[in-house]
């Protein structure tokens, strides 16, 4: 970014400022400047996401507005199709050209780049049909796509946008300009709509090894394709962010993309997202098909029991749809698939109380295992007789009953209503608490998680 005049942007701002209420973010492409305006005032440096109530339009480095102000989005240029910024109205995409000053008027789910290098074609995502975007006359054909492919190869890296980054106006170090660690990228529409980052907008990316807090990773990729029918395929998508701060973080996160190729279906699922800086629990992450139709996805996340502790999702495959399976149950494989002692272990973590961290003078602080307490394992049975409405006799479980709001309390006896797959999982529920109390399975520990800072 050496040789930009950063100081010019500071006046070309000033003045933009007097014509409309505010000047966010501004950019360079091919030598020329671009300035993001808004319908309202905006200062705040904690601004972190386009405000729904906000409206925003370009102006060009001649300061004629090129772009109205009544998009609710504007996105980094080039990031999908060459000469474009990515618009949003109304939750849909179109593009605006630059360079011609063509507009494609929002009217997609999302837009994707023909490949990881972004080419003059896209293709757009609507109503469950791909249309082919040639970017110098922003026209559009319904086209026969199948994006298999340019999903099982997807790649995206936040940091190498270089080129197409935008910046911050409103802060003490403008005339720094990207050094100042006021970088702005917001993602591309196709990975807003497949929630594949943590954040989609990133106020902090740091170009300058220099920099001492900011965004200094965040990117994307595919980690494996699954074919899970003939219909249903499936992309493990990847995400890693890390940044520096008072801390640091580092972050992973995996999404699940399933497609339907025959009748276009997109849909996705989360594995978790995950602090690596805040867990003692190793990438646990696994995925499989449990029989011909249901699919499981397991991974390590907070639940109410837990700080970290292996948690499972399921996905019905049936007739060419996918449905996500939800339950009221923690413990929710109860509910889908006959389970067997390996879903009792795993790493649980969980914070201890403060007359445990005075007992032990803050040296521990977590409490570590690899296997279910017999409190887990009480809980896991009543659960499943509770999500039939169970009235319970013991006032403990009565309580703890209570406080669920998915809870309602109907029936003296339910047994009625158990699934064979509910019955088969009590008994050996039951058979894991008698293998507990013998003392046949890894007790918890004391250890210490710390952070930096």
């Amino acid at each position: 970014m050496k040789g930009i005049d950063f100081i010019g942007c500071e006046t070309l701002v000033k003045i933009l400022d007097s014509k409309f209420p505010s000047t966010p973010f501004y950019g360079f492409i091919e030598g020329k400047k671009y300035f993001i305006v808004s319908t309202n005032k905006f200062k705040s440096i904690f601004y972190n996401s386009f405000n729904s109530s906000y409206k925003y339009g370009i102006v060009n480095d001649s300061l004629n507005l090129v772009l109205d102000q009544k998009y609710d989005k504007i996105y980094n240029p080039n990031l999908v199709i060459l000469n474009c910024f990515e618009i949003k109205k109304a939750d849909k995409i179109g593009l605006f050209n630059y360079e011609t000053k063509q507009i494609l008027l929002p009217q997609f789910d999302f837009i994707i780049p023909s490949s990881n290098t972004v080419t003059n074609i896209a293709y757009g995502y609507k109503d469950k049909l791909w249309f082919e975007i040639i970017n110098s006359d922003l026209s559009i054909k319904k086209i026969d796509f199948n994006p298999i492919t340019l999903l099982g190869n997807i790649h995206f890296d936040l940091m190498k946008i270089d080129k197409d980054m935008m910046f911050f106006s409103y802060h003490e170090l403008f005339v720094d300009g990207p050094e100042s660690g006021y970088s702005v990228g917001i993602v591309p529409s196709y990975i807003e709509y497949l929630h594949l980052l943590p954040n989609n907008f990133y106020l902090d990316i740091v170009n300058n090894e220099s920099e001492e807090w900011g965004t200094d990773s965040s990117k994307i990729n595919k980690l494996h394709n699954l074919s899970l029918s003939e219909k249903i395929k499936a992309f493990v998508i990847n995400a890693y962010e890390t940044g520096s701060d008072s801390r640091g973080y580092e972050i992973k996160k995996k999404q699940v993309v399933f497609y339907n190729n025959e009748s276009n279906d997109i849909d996705t699922l989360s594995m978790g997202l995950k602090n690596i800086t805040q867990s003692m629990c190793k990438e646990n992450d696994s995925f499989r098909m449990v029989n011909d139709s249901i699919f499981e996805i397991k991974t390590n996340n907070s639940t109410s029991l837990y700080d970290d502790q292996l948690v499972y999702s399921y996905v019905k495959i049936s007739k060419g749809k996918v449905q996500k399976l939800k339950s009221n149950r923690i413990f929710n494989f109860t509910k889908y698939i006959k389970i067997d002692e390996s879903y009792f272990a795993g790493c649980y973590v969980k914070s201890m109380k403060d007359e445990e961290l005075r007992k032990r003078n803050y040296m521990q602080n977590v409490w570590v295992s690899e296997y279910l307490t017999l409190e887990d394992l009480d809980i896991m049975r009543n659960e499943i007789y509770a999500d039939y409405g169970l009235i319970f006799k013991s006032s403990k479980w009565k309580q703890y009953f209570k406080n669920k709001l998915w809870y309602v309390p109907k029936y003296e006896n339910v047994d009625r209503f158990l699934t064979p797959i509910d019955s088969l999982n009590i008994i050996t529920i039951l058979k894991a608490k008698i293998k507990a109390n013998k003392n046949e399975v890894i007790k918890k520990h004391a250890d210490l998680l710390s952070f930096a800072g």
